[in-house]
């Protein structure tokens, strides 16, 4: 996420048509941010679990350049990713077998594409939401995809601890995802220019 502070600037039509087409945010004051921990009850590593803010005002435009996530030792790595709407994912195949990758969403299956051993296809995922990877080749393999509608989320380390910086000041809703827990939704109030501290504890 790009470290970007706007001020209040006097903006020309021409600086306005360059905010509009990146879909770049713009806000008065200092940006502020997220900080605490998330626990996973009964999971020893927590990195698996995704924090994001459900609604930000705005369009956001994601990175061009694609994400991957990759098929290897019968594993998709990393098992869980967190991108913003409109991003393009790059499914590879490092393995010396075929796989397959099905995505399901909410609504129904996004697409089911078959991936021969080293190579590579590209996808973007057009809606917000939690999309399920399986391989139908191999049923132990399984991952997931958070999608966002804004680029304000992250993934906590190893000891729980997570930080999400450059938030524009305002009141909202952040929600703590796991796959195996119940998700947690808290409401927030980020400072300008400051930091709020919020912890999860995410349970069956």
């Amino acid at each position: 996420m790009d470290k970007q502070r706007f001020g209040p600037p006097i903006l020309s039509w021409g600086v306005l048509l360059f905010f509009s087409l990146t879909a770049i945010p713009v806000w008065a004051g200092e940006s502020g941010s997220i900080t605490g921990t998330a626990r996973v009850r009964g999971v020893k590593n927590p990195q698996d679990a995704v924090i994001y803010i459900e609604k930000v005002e705005g369009q956001f435009q994601p990175p061009k350049a694609p994400v991957v996530i990759d098929q290897i030792k019968l594993l998709f790595a990393p098992h869980v990713l967190a991108v913003l709407v409109g991003r393009t994912i790059e499914f590879r195949n490092s393995d010396n077998v075929v796989h397959n990758v099905r995505a399901l969403q909410k609504r129904g299956a996004l697409f089911n594409i078959l991936i021969p051993r080293h190579r590579k296809l590209r996808r973007t995922v057009k809606e917000e939401g939690i999309v399920t990877l399986l391989c139908d080749i191999h049923p132990e393999m399984s991952g997931y995809v958070v999608v966002t509608q804004n680029p304000f989320f992250t993934k906590p380390d190893n000891r729980g601890n997570y930080r999400v910086e450059n938030v524009p000041p305002g009141t909202y809703a952040l929600v703590a995802w796991h796959e195996k827990r119940k998700s947690q939704k808290k409401e927030i109030k980020v400072p300008n220019g400051g930091e709020v501290k919020v912890n999860f504890e995410l349970r069956r």
